[in-house]
């Protein structure tokens, strides 16, 4: 057995898209076709007996590649959607040394920031608990990160910039303190 070529799978991906929409143009027709006839809107002249027949097979043909077609595509849509809701949600709640590193990060939100240099002490925080909350702000779509050099660089994403704000107004007034437990 041989490995397939580009051209090959190229021309693969091509007439599955293809067929895809030919799949729809029989579905309309053939449907049309049946709708006229059912409810006498167009008056058809004497055709073979075996028309029907054939037009059943293409509408129920096309009806499988429309549905083969666009069951994968709602399917990924769907799942798409829901995770990201969960992502939402469960990016609402933060905990206190989440909200140091976004507040951390936000000093400077343009830049990529060495996860190294984030500094612990003043929430009494260990590496572990560090690494365990970047990649909690990672699954929650508020950071992204980078390698470098240096190891792991993080930087606020779009969410994370939506989310700092409220968080930096409640520590300017006072409503949230992160260093007292």
């Amino acid at each position: 057995m041989s490995v397939p070529s580009f051209s090959e799978i190229s021309g693969l991906i091509t007439s599955i898209a293809a067929s895809a929409k030919i799949g729809t143009c029989l579905l309309v027709t053939t449907s049309l076709y049946f709708l006229t006839k059912k409810f006498g809107l167009i008056e058809w002249q004497a055709l073979p007996a075996w028309t029907d027949a054939v037009a059943m097979l293409l509408l129920l043909w096309s009806a499988a590649s429309v549905l083969w077609e666009a069951v994968p595509l709602v399917w990924k849509k769907t799942t798409r959607s829901i995770r990201r809701s969960a992502s939402e949600r469960e990016a609402r709640r933060l905990t206190r040394e989440e909200k140091y590193i976004l507040l951390f990060i936000a000093e400077s939100p343009d830049n990529f920031l060495n996860v190294h240099r984030i500094d612990l002490a003043p929430i009494d925080a260990t590496d572990v608990v560090l690494h365990q909350s970047i990649h909690s702000l990672l699954r929650k779509g508020l950071i992204v990160s980078t390698r470098n050099f240096h190891g792991l660089a993080i930087k606020l994403s779009v969410r994370g910039l939506e989310r700092i704000s409220p968080i930096q107004k409640s520590v300017l007034e006072g409503n949230l303190n992160l260093w007292d437990d």
